[in-house]
């Protein structure tokens, strides 16, 4: 019981740091965004765009390093996804540790979805 107890305690600090991290990003990057378009008249139809271009982390850190507040942003939305992962993996060696093996099957698998999506997008 005191394993159990610790992998919940790491886990709800990894959840807390990353999800403080994720908003303080997004909410730097928004700052950043409207310093940068003060005065500017927006149409409401500029803001329903249906056009997006998924961009890799590779670009997002590109462009991060060139103050772009959109990059800054979408980082912000990375380390959510990220801490999310985390928590995936962390409560997959639980379960293997607890010689659960059917949510260890579970949660590997859903682990290695979720690695494979980020490792292989196009």
């Amino acid at each position: 019981m005191l394993f159990a107890r610790k992998i919940e305690d790491l886990i709800s600090i990894i959840l807390t740091i990353g999800i403080v991290i994720s908003c303080l990003l997004v909410l730097v990057g928004g700052i950043l965004f409207l310093s940068q378009h003060t005065g500017e008249n927006i149409s409401l139809v500029s803001l329903q765009t249906t056009h997006y271009t998924p961009t890799s982390f590779k670009q997002v850190l590109q462009n991060v390093f060139s103050f772009s507040a959109n990059a800054i942003i979408e980082l912000g939305l990375f380390a959510l996804v990220i801490t999310q992962i985390v928590r995936v993996g962390l409560l997959a060696l639980f379960y293997f540790y607890q010689k659960d093996s059917k949510f260890t099957l579970i949660s590997f698998f859903i682990f290695s979805l979720l690695i494979y999506s980020i490792v292989l997008q196009k």
